[in-house]
C-alpha cells in the first residue's frame, strides 16, 4: 500500500483510520470510520480534521496518509 490517492481528501468525505508500514513485513491495519470536516496543507502534509463515528472517540487531526477514503462504487459507474 503505497501513498498513492492520499493528499486528495475533501471536506465531507467517509474515512477509515488505516495505519501501514511497507517494509519487510508489511502490514495495514483497518480502524474507525470517520467524516472529514476540515482539510488543511501544512508543509506539503494534509491535515484532516476527523469527526469520528464512534461516540467514544472525539474529532482530532490526522495526516491524510493514515487515511483512506471509502468510495461508493455505484458513483464511479
Amino acid at each position: 500500500m503505497g501513498k498513492t490517492g492520499y493528499n486528495s481528501l475533501e471536506v465531507g468525505d467517509l474515512v477509515i483510520y488505516a495505519p501501514y508500514f511497507e517494509g519487510e513485513g508489511a502490514w495495514v491495519m483497518s480502524g474507525d470510520l470517520g467524516i472529514a470536516l476540515e482539510v488543511k496543507t501544512i508543509d506539503n502534509v494534509q491535515i484532516v480534521r476527523v469527526k469520528w463515528l464512534n461516540p467514544e472517540m472525539e474529532e482530532n487531526d490526522m495526516a491524510a496518509d493514515v487515511l483512506v477514503k471509502l468510495e461508493n462504487k455505484d458513483e464511479n459507474k
